[in-house]
This record gives C-alpha cells, sequence and structure tokens, in this order.
C-alpha cells in the first residue's frame, strides 16, 4: 500500500487509525512524517522571509543614502553660504579698515598742519620778531635764538617755552630771554644794542674760511653775514672766542 506526502482533511479521515498517526496537520491538510524527507513548505517560507529581509534591508539602506545624499547636498550649500558670508565679511572688514585708515590718516594731517602753524606762531615768528630787534644781523639771530624756544601744546592754551643751553624746559619768560642775550658776553658785537655806538665797520680782510683773525666785534654786518654762510664752524669758534674773553 502507498501512502501519499500530502491528504486534505477528507481524504485523511477515511483513513485507518494507525495510519492516520503517520501524519501531522500542516495547516488544514495533513503531511506524511517522513525522516530525511525535507520539508519544501517550511524551506520555501524560510527563502521568502529571506527575500522579504532582503528587500526591506534594500529599501532602508536606499533610504538612508537618500538622506545621506541630501544630507550632503544641505552641508554643501551650507558651505557654499558660509563661504560666501566669510567673503561678505571680509569685504565688510577690509572696507572699515579704509575707511578708518583714511580718518587716522585726515585726523593725522590736520594734526600735523596745526601744531606746523603752532610751531611758526610760537617759535618761528617770535624768533623772527628778537632776531630783528636785538640782532644786527637778523638772519643769523633768528637761528640762533630758535635753539632756545620750543612750542608746547600739551596744557590748555599754547606757549612758547624757554630752554636752557642743554635743552631743558625752563620758567624763564620772553621778557627773561631776551635780557639774558642783552647781557650775553659771547653775543657782543653781533647785538644792536652792542653796535649802538657804531662800532664794527671793518675794511680789512681774513673773514674768509681758514683761520681767520679779526673777531667777530671788528667786522661789518657785511662780513658778518658772509662767513656764517661760507664757513658757520669758524663763526661759532669766533662766538665761542669772544663769550670767554
Amino acid at each position: 500500500m502507498s501512502l501519499k506526502l500530502n491528504l486534505n482533511a477528507e481524504d485523511h479521515a477515511k483513513l485507518d487509525d494507525a495510519i492516520k498517526g503517520l501524519y501531522q496537520a500542516d495547516g488544514d491538510n495533513f503531511k506524511l512524517i517522513v525522516d530525511g524527507l525535507e520539508d519544501t513548505g517550511a524551506l520555501k517560507r524560510a527563502k521568502d522571509r529571506e527575500a522579504d529581509e532582503r528587500r526591506k534591508a534594500t529599501e532602508r539602506a536606499e533610504a538612508l543614502q537618500s538622506e545621506l545624499d541630501e544630507l550632503r547636498a544641505k552641508e554643501a550649500d551650507e558651505d557654499k553660504n558660509k563661504h560666501r558670508k566669510n567673503k561678505d565679511l571680509e569685504a565688510l572688514e577690509r572696507s572699515w579698515k579704509e575707511e578708518a585708515d583714511k580718518r587716522v590718516k585726515t585726523e593725522s594731517d590736520r594734526r600735523e598742519l596745526r601744531e606746523k602753524q603752532l610751531q611758526e606762531l610760537l617759535v618761528d615768528s617770535k624768533a623772527d620778531a628778537l632776531a630783528h630787534e636785538l640782532f644786527t644781523v637778523p638772519e643769523i639771530g633768528k637761528d640762533y635764538i630758535r635753539k632756545f624756544l620750543r612750542a608746547e601744546l600739551d596744557g590748555d592754551v599754547p606757549t612758547t617755552r624757554i630752554l636752557d643751553s642743554a635743552g631743558q624746559p625752563t620758567a624763564k619768560t620772553l621778557d627773561d630771554f631776551k635780557k639774558e642775550m642783552l647781557d650775553n658776553a659771547a653775543l657782543k658785537g653781533i647785538l644792536v644794542a652792542s653796535n649802538a655806538s657804531g662800532g664794527g665797520a671793518g675794511n680789512g680782510g681774513g673773514s674768509g674760511a681758514g683761520g681767520s683773525t679779526k673777531k667777530l666785534a671788528d667786522m661789518s654786518d657785511a662780513e658778518r653775514i658772509e662767513l656764517y654762510k661760507t664757513n658757520p664752524t669758524v663763526f661759532n669758534q669766533l662766538v665761542e672766542q669772544q663769550r670767554t674773553q
């Protein structure tokens, strides 16, 4: 007697009870229990589940890849925007710096012009006025006086400061400085007061460069100017010589 591998419920009910025990339920049907025989239904179901899981895994992978691509594209856009913003910031900073440098330069130029104008007013003009008042040769006197004058701009009111021989500020006034020059023996012969009696016109030579023996007080105004221009070293030596006499 041959037995079928699969039976429906109706055919299974017709079997003898002894033979029914050779079958096991498989859903609504019955399957013959045979050792070593492959369960094709279970295998098929397993393969189906594997295929379904593989399909779902593929879908998840594709979804993740799509999400990753979107994130990368978004990041690239943000990098472009950030780069553009950085360029804009650099341009703004460059423009701001140029404008700031321009304002600083303008202010610096104004300050230099103001200091120059004050220097001319507080030093040059006063030196020129004193030189014409006191010296027989104002051109020489002006250079001498300028060494003792300095414009001070730090206070509330710009002032003319009198310096000592070492270039340090003093409390002297212009009148004090004027009197000091008139009393200075080294300046004898080149001050108006020293030549008021008419002395100093000389017709001898020897006032040129190199080893002049003519005293400063014995020179004419023209000779003093010429010596000062052509040989200031000798001129200064004569001034110093006269100061020590």
